[in-house]
Parts: C-alpha cells; sequence; structure tokens
C-alpha cells in the first residue's frame, strides 16, 4: 500500500502538520473536512500520549518543592545535615525598598523639570515684557 504525505492544519496549535497516510486515506482527507480532523486528532494523540524520554529539570508546584525534593527530604528524615532548601525568590521588603526608591527619584527629578520650566517661563515672560515696554 502507497503512503501519500499530508499536510493537515491544527487549529488548536496554529500550525501545519506533515504525515504520512494510505492513498485511500489521503482521498478522503481531501474532500471530507471532518475525516481529515478526526486523523489529525488521532495523530497528534498517538504523538503526545507517549511518555517523554527525559525527566524535567525542575517542577513548579504551588509549594515551590518538586516531588523528587519532596522526596529527598522525606528519604532524609530528621537528620540535622545542616542544609535547607533557600528560596530563589527576592524578599518582597527589598522589592518594596527599590520601588519606594525608584518613585522617590522620580519624584526628585519631576520637581526638578518642573522648576526648570518655570525658571524659563519666568525669563520668557521678562523678555516679553521688555519687548512690551519698548
Amino acid at each position: 500500500m502507497a503512503t501519500v504525505k499530508l499536510t493537515l492544519f491544527n487549529a488548536e496549535r496554529d500550525i501545519l502538520v506533515d504525515v504520512d497516510v494510505s492513498a485511500a486515506d489521503a482521498q478522503r482527507a481531501s474532500t471530507d473536512t471532518l475525516f481529515a480532523t478526526q486523523l489529525l486528532n488521532k495523530i497528534m494523540e498517538e504523538i503526545f500520549s507517549k511518555k517523554a524520554w527525559c525527566d524535567p529539570v525542575a517542577v513548579a508546584s504551588s509549594t515551590g518543592l518538586s516531588k523528587k525534593q519532596l522526596e529527598s527530604n522525606d528519604s532524609m528524615g530528621g537528620s540535622d545535615s545542616g542544609c535547607s532548601i533557600k528560596s530563589n525568590k527576592t524578599p518582597i521588603a527589598t522589592l518594596l525598598g527599590k520601588r519606594l526608591k525608584q518613585k522617590e527619584e522620580h519624584e526628585q527629578q519631576k520637581s526638578k523639570r518642573h522648576k526648570e520650566r518655570m525658571e524659563m517661563d519666568e525669563k520668557f515672560l521678562n523678555v516679553l515684557e521688555k519687548l512690551a515696554n519698548k
């Protein structure tokens, strides 16, 4: 049985997928969109249902610990090895301090610009008064 390369559009992932199908399936898919969709879904399910060949480097969870870290902590029991899991998150107080400092600098720059504009306006008014008095 001859196989034909068929390009199908996966709307969920917004990609084109090239698949090798039998000539009869290719003919039917070119005329029947429902069949083409079912064929694509079957192929995508085959691809994504397979177990990954490697483990992820990190796993996100609400507690911040992956299952492997929790298991390793449980296996250690109550041993005091001096090791503790450090959080990579910046403390909120530090972030707040930085933000307040940025805001203060911004306000100072804003007031400086305002003062400079007011001085320029005053000089401009003085020049206009001199011209008007001549």
